[in-house]
């Protein structure tokens, strides 16, 4: 659990300047966490609500120097896989703007308004099948 909590600092609140309020809260035990390694060093995580027939997926990130090498679509794939195996099959996340391309590719759809989180524009997306 520590890994997955450095590599969300480390991304959100020291690359992105999220503060440590917005970026960590209280839900955090209620959430299924994911970390991506690279042999043993952290290089990724997300967090998932389950909440079946649903799940949300929140807080994907990636280490800058490991970005756009497939990793992000690997963790989303094992996200995907958990979500349908526990009986989450409309999975939904909330995607900053420039990472809509990222979840288009991963089988998700924009929806709905420009809101955002923690200062940065977001878009709600679902997985279409």
């Amino acid at each position: 659990m520590i890994d997955h909590f450095l590599m969300r600092k480390i991304v959100f609140v020291d690359e992105q300047k999220v503060s440590m309020e917005d970026e960590f809260d209280l839900v955090e035990k209620e959430r299924t966490m994911f970390v991506v390694y690279d042999d043993e060093k952290p290089i990724g995580a997300a967090r998932v609500k389950m909440t079946p027939p649903q799940a949300k997926v929140e807080r994907v990130c990636i280490l800058k120097e490991y970005r756009s090498q497939g990793i992000g679509f690997g963790l989303m794939d094992e996200i995907m896989k958990y979500c349908d195996a526990n009986g989450c099959s409309d999975i939904r996340l909330g995607a900053q703007t420039h990472a809509i391309p990222f979840y288009e590719k991963c089988g998700f759809t924009a929806y709905g308004d420009l809101f955002y989180d923690a200062n940065i524009p977001h878009f709600h997306m679902k997985r279409t099948k």
